[in-house]
């Protein structure tokens, strides 16, 4: 299979090598590539900004646009974030769980899910959570 290289310009090729290198497949590299260079991390920043501006429409648009990619790390977590302030703790919960399952070492869903789940009374629940950061992160604070 043919692999079309980025262009050029500003050392582009070095990176896709040095890439191409760590992950031990050109395509790969390539691919990381061009998701790094695309406008998909912008959504989750534009939402993470909106959100800390508390313009919860505005961050609700991009953030899921962010989640159209589904590895992208923190999109759900801040959609995650976005839902619970709104008190939509179920659609919090899963978008928290989502983001667990893209990024196990974020110790911030898990303890955000453990909460939620101590909002709900489910003490058992949140202990699981609680551990699963410690497990999970090697988080122990």
């Amino acid at each position: 299979m043919s692999v079309l290289c980025p262009s050029r310009e500003s050392g582009s090729i070095e990176r896709v090598a040095a890439l191409a290198i760590s992950v031990k497949s050109c395509e790969a590299a390539v691919a990381k590539w061009h998701f790094a260079h695309s406008a998909v991390p912008a959504y989750s920043l534009l939402g993470k900004s909106y959100l800390a501006l508390s313009q919860l429409d505005n961050a609700a648009v991009e953030l899921k646009r962010a989640t159209e990619n589904a590895s992208l790390p923190f999109a759900h977590y801040y959609l995650g974030v976005l839902h619970r302030q709104q008190g939509r703790l179920d659609l919090a919960a899963t978008e928290f769980e989502k983001e667990i399952e893209i990024a196990p070492g974020n110790a911030s869903a898990y303890k955000d899910l453990a909460e939620i789940r101590l909002d709900e009374s489910d003490v058992p629940g949140a202990v699981t959570d609680y551990g699963r950061v410690a497990r999970d992160t090697g988080t122990t604070r």
